[in-house]
């Protein structure tokens, strides 16, 4: 699908597809209710809205301008990238997760991955919630990072900011704090952010 001005829309009709590379210059995207074997999108300008796909493959999403709101989502391995706009991604199920924007936030939520999660960005918010990977790579210039958790995970912690806070379970720990214990590990890094952890014991 290509599309030089203009929105795409797939909200009905055939629910299977294999291969969908999708290249829009200018306008949004809102993909539902689909299962596929890979998805490619290349956006110039525009948003991109993903609800209720199953992707066998990959999904590698790209954005220059525009924002990534992904839910109840099911894909192999997942990567993201906008240069300015937030990526929302919740009930994400993948094996792996590797998530960057320039300006703005990010946030996973009830999310299950499998792998490694990687999340990036310069100038916003980095926010998980209850949800699972094999490690966890968070890094933000000049944003705060939250982790939260209601179920029991067993973490190791690599936290540094330069001129933030960090607080584990409302235990004030300077701008530097690391455990050796934990099979897990949490590594965030911030430049000038606080960095918040509430995990359940």
């Amino acid at each position: 699908l290509i599309s030089s001005t203009g929105d795409i829309k797939y909200i009905e009709g055939p629910v299977k597809a294999t291969d969908v590379f999708i290249d829009s210059a200018t306008g949004n995207l809102n993909l539902q209710n689909l299962d596929m074997d890979s998805l490619v999108i290349r956006m110039d300008t525009g948003n991109i809205s993903l609800d209720d796909l199953t992707i066998l493959g990959g999904l590698d999403a790209e954005s220059d301008t525009g924002n990534i709101i992904i839910s109840d989502v099911n894909s192999e391995d997942t990567l993201l990238e906008t240069e300015t706009g937030k990526i929302t991604l919740t009930n994400l199920v993948s094996s792996s997760l590797n998530a960057d924007t320039a300006t703005d936030n990010i946030s996973l939520t009830d999310s299950l991955i499998s792998g490694q999660v990687i999340l990036s960005s310069n100038t916003g918010n980095v926010t998980i919630t209850d949800s699972t990977g094999t490690s966890f790579d968070l890094s933000s210039d000049t944003g705060d990072m939250r982790f939260t958790s209601n179920q029991s995970i067993d973490l190791r912690y690599d936290l540094f900011t330069m001129t933030g806070n960090i607080t584990v379970n409302g235990d004030n720990q300077g701008n530097m704090h690391s455990t050796s214990n934990g099979s897990i590990l949490l590594k965030v890094k911030s430049t000038t952010g606080n960095i918040t952890i509430n995990v359940q014991d």
